[in-house]
C-alpha cells in the first residue's frame, strides 16, 4: 500500500468505528501530517469528537495539509487543524454516499505542481500567482536595465 501516493486506499466496510473521542492532546514538531481518518463509504465512521485537539507540524502547516479524512462526521473543538468531519447525520442520506471528489484526493498534494507553488508560498510569503508576477516584473526590470 503506498496510500497517499496512491489515490486508493480500500477501506473494510464491515468494520464500524463510532464514538470515538479525542480531547486535549497536543503534538508539535512533527515530520507527519496530523493524522488519517479514512472510512468506508458504505459504512461511514460517526460520532467522532475532538476536543482540544492540536496537531502542529511547522512544514504541513505552512503546506496547508492536515488531516486526510475520508466519509466521517463528527464535532471539532477547539482543535487545530481542522480534521474537516461532515456534519451529524450527514451520512444518513444516502444521496451523501459518494465517491470522493478531486478536492479530497490526498494524491493532489504530492503533485510537483502543488508542492512547487507551496514552497514558494512559504519561502517568498506570496501564494503563487503573485510570486509569478513579482518574478516577471524583476525580469523586464533585467531587460530594460540591459537595454540602457
Amino acid at each position: 500500500m503506498f496510500y497517499p501516493f496512491d489515490a486508493i486506499c480500500n477501506t473494510q466496510p464491515r468494520i464500524t468505528m463510532r464514538d470515538i473521542t479525542l480531547r486535549n492532546i497536543t503534538s508539535t514538531g512533527s515530520l507527519l501530517p496530523a493524522g488519517v481518518i479514512l472510512c468506508n463509504v458504505t459504512n461511514p465512521c460517526t460520532n467522532f469528537k475532538f476536543e482540544n485537539v492540536n496537531m502542529r507540524s511547522w512544514l504541513w502547516d505552512s503546506l496547508g495539509i492536515g488531516y486526510i479524512n475520508h466519509y466521517s462526521e463528527g464535532v471539532a473543538t477547539n482543535s487545530f487543524p481542522d480534521p474537516k468531519f461532515k456534519p451529524v447525520g450527514y451520512y444518513s442520506d444516502p444521496a451523501n454516499r459518494v465517491e470522493l471528489e478531486a478536492h479530497e484526493d490526498p494524491a493532489q498534494f504530492m503533485t510537483s505542481d502543488y508542492l512547487v507553488k507551496s514552497f514558494i508560498k512559504i519561502a517568498s510569503g506570496l501564494d503563487y500567482d503573485d510570486f509569478m508576477k513579482t518574478e516577471n516584473l524583476i525580469k523586464e526590470a533585467q531587460i530594460a536595465l540591459d537595454f540602457i
